[in-house]
């Protein structure tokens, strides 16, 4: 998990379109080395969309991906993780009869799309780095199908931070949480933002996405219609017409609120 410097993602102009349903519309969003960057917007609005678009997983119809300084559009999911990308998915998706171990080493060898190769000494290293990182070095040899919701989740960061990403997209990692462990997740992104890895987040816990953004990124029906800092969100009247239902509050209290 190297630190680094400068822009790692740039997204410009990205749409994707259905036949005639345009999901993501001209998205426009850049994440810097060791920032937080949000995407929020109601189920709908297009946000796993743009995620599938930026890791491969389908094409875009319009614009530009550039990773670390690399064109990644059009590449496959394991050239987009090869170039320093990673992700987790909205649903949990572990080996459940494998250990927690294997699931990360798993994560080690996702960007050589799966190809079997012999176990090098760095790769015990880099699962043994994610496990202690992420606070699941005790359950190194528990089957993860036995762990505890949370614990859950932190694997699934755990794997993808073990091919060494540049940049990590979360997508709603803290979905179904209670409120300890989304303290817990709140620090160990923060975390991994310290190491000089660029985070992009979708989430609907607008406290959470408030408390840990550098900066905000709105969309509704596919397109952006606020982008700043948290601050800047938070009392964006588009915003809070849009998604709150409160447009005649002057005062609504947005950290209360998990947008749907």
């Amino acid at each position: 998990m190297p630190a680094a410097e400068g822009s790692l993602l740039e997204v410009g102009g990205l749409t994707r379109r259905f036949g005639g349903v345009t999901a993501v519309e001209d998205l426009r969003l850049r994440a810097d080395a060791g920032q937080v960057v949000s995407v929020i917007g109601p189920n709908g609005a297009g946000k796993t969309t743009a995620f599938n678009c930026v890791t491969g997983m389908i094409a875009p119809s319009a614009g530009t991906i550039v990773l670390a300084g690399r064109n990644v559009r059009g590449l496959a999911p394991h050239r987009v993780a090869a170039a320093g990308l990673a992700r987790t998915f909205q649903s949990i998706r572990l080996f459940e009869e494998m250990t927690v171990a294997e699931n990360v080493l798993m994560g080690r060898f996702a960007r050589d799309r799966g190809l079997l190769r012999p176990l090098a000494r760095a790769d015990l290293d880099a699962v043994r780095r994610c496990l202690d990182f992420t606070g699941l070095a005790g359950a190194a040899d528990r089957l993860a199908g036995g762990l505890a919701y949370g614990d859950r989740r932190r694997l699934e960061i755990a794997r993808a931070l073990a091919g060494d990403p540049r940049v990590l997209l979360l997508d709603e990692p803290a979905a179904g949480a209670n409120p300890t462990e989304k303290r817990a997740l709140m620090e160990l992104i923060a975390a991994i933002s310290a190491l000089g890895t660029a985070v992009v987040l979708i989430e609907h816990d607008v406290a959470l996405v408030m408390s840990i953004s550098d900066r905000v990124t709105v969309l509704e029906h596919g397109r952006t219609i606020a982008e700043g800092l948290p601050a800047e969100i938070q009392e964006d009247q588009r915003v809070i017409a849009a998604y709150l239902g409160v447009p005649d509050d002057p005062e609504p209290d947005l950290d209360a609120v998990v947008l749907r």
